[in-house]
């Protein structure tokens, strides 16, 4: 392996690390909001973070999920990751699969985010899972 790859390496794990660090501060300091995520590397040409789940719990404070947007989005610009996720769907399908009572209401929740559908012509990325994605903000 050459030196330049292998310090590529110890500066993508380093990245990986801090950016997991800050992501446990950040469900840390917003225990009304249970959420998972996870830094998922994808080569050396870019890197993610998977939201696998958000959910304010029902006594949460208005705007608890939006907090935790916020700082989750500042995280990812901060590092240079790709957030991806994908949005529950409709009515109650049981085990492990998330529903909501709105998937347009999710949509446009994650789009005040800058996310943007990964289904659309123009928009449409195969090499990243889910059905929304942001591309982090310099």
């Amino acid at each position: 392996m050459k030196f330049e790859s292998i310090c590529e390496a110890l500066l993508d794990d380093a990245v990986t690390r801090a950016a997991e660090a800050e992501l446990r501060t950040l469900a840390t300091e917003n225990p009304e909001v249970e959420s998972r995520t996870l830094v998922d590397e994808r080569g050396s040409h870019w890197m993610l973070i998977r939201l696998d789940m958000l959910k304010a719990r029902r006594d949460a404070a208005s705007g608890a999920g939006t907090r935790y947007m916020e700082g989750l989005c500042d995280v990812a610009d901060r590092y240079g990751f790709t957030i991806v996720l994908q949005t529950a769907t409709r009515g109650d399908l049981g085990g492990e699969f998330k529903r909501t009572t709105s998937v347009a209401r999710l949509k446009q929740f994650y789009s005040r985010f800058g996310f943007t559908s990964n289904s659309g012509r123009m928009d449409y990325r195969p090499e990243l899972p889910g059905n929304m994605h942001r591309n982090p903000r310099k």
